[in-house]
């Protein structure tokens, strides 16, 4: 992480290396640094959905480790506008399926991975999902699995 904080005071304006700093915070579980890196990408390039969708899924993981569902919420707003910069953006559908099958929203969620599929046939990990979107769990830091032990 040290050498993209170095990238970022070098170029403070290339919003790749927000990008790159907001992932790594990320996966580190600093989602309030990751967000603040993600929103500094956006603002140098408004119209990225990869940044707003980088946005999304820290507020997703928000509510992963909080149980808020307002962050769910806020992570859904983000995926559709990723969505609407992109409509080819896959992963914005698949999280879209998640967040419902979260919420209980099962019919709804099999709707969103089923379009998912459609955008990314090869992606395994969604039709993985598609099989049983009820038994999401929470096994890893960011990573959700199937869980086969019911």
């Amino acid at each position: 992480m040290a050498s993209a904080s170095a990238a970022v005071e070098k170029d403070r304006e290339d919003p790749g290396t927000w990008l790159t700093l907001g992932h790594l915070q990320q996966e580190a579980g600093d989602q309030d640094s990751a967000i603040h890196s993600f929103l500094e990408a956006q603002r140098l390039e408004p119209r990225s959905a990869a940044a707003v969708y980088s946005l999304g899924m820290s507020f997703f993981l928000l509510g992963l480790d909080t149980n808020v569902a307002d962050y769910y919420q806020r992570a859904a707003r983000h995926f559709r506008v990723a969505l609407e910069l992109d409509p080819k953006q896959d992963r914005a559908v698949f999280m879209l399926g998640v967040i419902d099958v979260v919420e209980s929203k099962l019919s709804e969620g099999r709707s969103y991975l089923e379009k998912a599929i459609g955008l990314s046939p090869q992606n395994p990990y969604y039709h993985l999902h598609l099989v049983n979107p009820g038994k999401f769990c929470r096994s890893a830091p960011g990573i959700l699995l199937l869980d086969t032990s019911t």
